[in-house]
């Protein structure tokens, strides 16, 4: 909350520097808590590979979250890298290692902290989907797609991630795993696509009810 006054860099021996930044805080500048500010430089200065094992860390046991960084992160293109965080491929690594054929789908929906759309992914091996193929499924569950960004892993199973930024009137961050898995059963081809789908999300009802 306090403006820039200057900033300077200072290159030492070997690999480090030293930057200093100066702030004004006499016009209702506060100086931030130093130790989540200290986490977020950490992370920023690691590096790709690293971090994303970090975040893997978390979420799977230390042994396994090495192996799958070692086998997953370099996958991401650089435009991913720069659009998302290494949380986030954390998590788009453990819903890629479930699939299994070109059949089988993956979906993820969750709220970004930044942003006012829902976020819906669906994961695939071998190739991209067909757009037609995926968003009339979307609609008939009662979203309204507003863009798709598309991210072709460089791996050899040819993993590939749709992300929707898609529009909704229910709130479904309190159990997403039920509509998750009803759009993977259709996607599948295990279930239907029509328009009763469009239940699950605007009154709550579980599939098959």
């Amino acid at each position: 909350g306090a403006p820039l006054l200057s900033w300077a860099i200072a290159l030492e021996d070997g690999v480090v520097a030293l930057i200093r930044y100066t702030y004004d805080l006499r016009d209702g500048g506060k100086l931030p808590d130093a130790r989540p500010l200290d986490q977020r430089l950490a992370r920023m200065v690691r590096g790709w590979a690293p971090a994303v094992e970090a975040a893997l860390a978390e979420q799977v046991e230390p042994a396994r979250a090495a192996r799958l960084s070692l086998g997953h992160a370099l996958d991401f293109p650089a435009a991913y890298r720069t659009e998302n965080t290494a949380e986030e491929a954390a998590s788009d690594i453990l819903r890629l290692c479930r699939l299994e054929t070109a059949s089988d789908r993956q979906v993820r929906l969750y709220h970004p902290e930044h942003g006012a759309a829902a976020r819906l992914k669906i994961y695939r091996v071998g190739g991209p989907l067909a757009l037609s193929d995926a968003v009339p499924v979307l609609e008939n569950f009662g979203f309204h797609v507003i863009e798709e960004i598309p991210t072709a892993l460089a791996d050899e199973k040819g993993g590939f991630i749709h992300d929707f930024a898609v529009g909704t009137t229910s709130d479904y961050a309190d159990n997403p795993t039920v509509l998750e898995d009803a759009i993977e059963a259709v996607l599948e081809g295990a279930a239907e696509n029509d328009a009763f789908n469009r239940l699950i999300v605007d009154v709550d009802m579980a599939p098959g009810a």
